[in-house]
């Protein structure tokens, strides 16, 4: 924990305590789950089965500090796990490495990957290089098709990326295959993703969050791989426009509850 954060997290903190009329967009108790990949799994779990919504979450572990190879081959075989695999920083943002990830086949190859642990190791799930990064804004939802990595096979190399210097594939037929993808989203799993944004909403009470949701190129099931607070909302039109009517949104609230 960084003392000097913690420090100021307090001090805001009590600010709130002492200030209960002002607003606060987001509640800091719904933000907290999203910046540890650990606890943002159990929680997205948790409104899957609470729920009841026709997606998934990958299989997936912690891996502790400090672990050995042959106890992170363990924890993956315990799991009844199958390759290939995403390790992620366990921590989610505020750390240089937390966007720093690698597919990998065999636990002897993470002995390459320069990000320590502790960190979550994901199943990965084909996709065809196709990735949905949905913005939340208050009652609403915007898709963006984002940049992923190819499929890859069980007996993968590693493969390390930093997800945010993803590049998008320009090939014609890999732009053609992300709009086909995005007109399927919005014509055939409008309903789903509906559901899957207020059940998070619901769950974490946040206004301003993101998800990246992937169909798996086998099952065609959708994943839940991620979850983000206040993302880029990159492609959303008239964003800043929108987010104001929010903000004002929230303060009405705040002022209706407090008259």
């Amino acid at each position: 924990i960084d003392p000097g954060a913690a420090r100021r997290l307090a001090n805001f903190e009590a600010v709130l305590a002492n200030n209960p009329q002002a607003s606060l967009i987001d509640p800091l108790s719904g933000i907290r789950p999203l910046l540890n990949r650990a606890e943002m799994q159990r929680v997205l779990a948790d409104v899957i089965s609470e729920f009841h919504l026709d997606a998934a979450l990958p299989n997936w572990v912690t891996i502790p500090s400090m672990s050995t190879t042959p106890e992170i081959a363990a924890v993956l075989e315990a799991a009844h796990m199958r390759a290939p695999y995403v390790c992620k920083s366990e921590a989610a943002c505020g750390v240089p490495h937390s966007h720093d990830m690698a597919v990998f086949s065999d636990a002897t190859q993470l002995e390459h990957f320069p990000v320590p642990a502790p960190f979550t190791i994901q199943e990965f799930h084909n996709h065809g290089a196709v990735i949905f990064k949905i913005y939340v804004l208050g009652g609403e939802w915007f898709v963006h098709p984002g940049p992923s990595l190819p499929d890859a096979s069980a007996t993968a190399e590693l493969t390390p990326f930093n997800s945010q210097q993803l590049k998008l594939n320009t090939d014609p037929a890999a732009a053609e295959m992300r709009q086909k993808s995005l007109v399927m989203l919005k014509e055939n799993k409008k309903t789903l993703v509906d559901s899957i944004v207020a059940a998070v909403a619901q769950k974490f009470g946040l206004g301003l969050f993101g998800l990246d949701l992937l169909l798996s190129s086998v099952s065609g099931k959708m994943y839940i791989v991620d979850a983000n607070y206040f993302p880029g909302y990159s492609g959303v039109a008239q964003f800043h426009d929108k987010l104001t009517d929010f903000i004002k949104s929230r303060a009405r609230e705040k002022q209706n509850i407090n008259t």
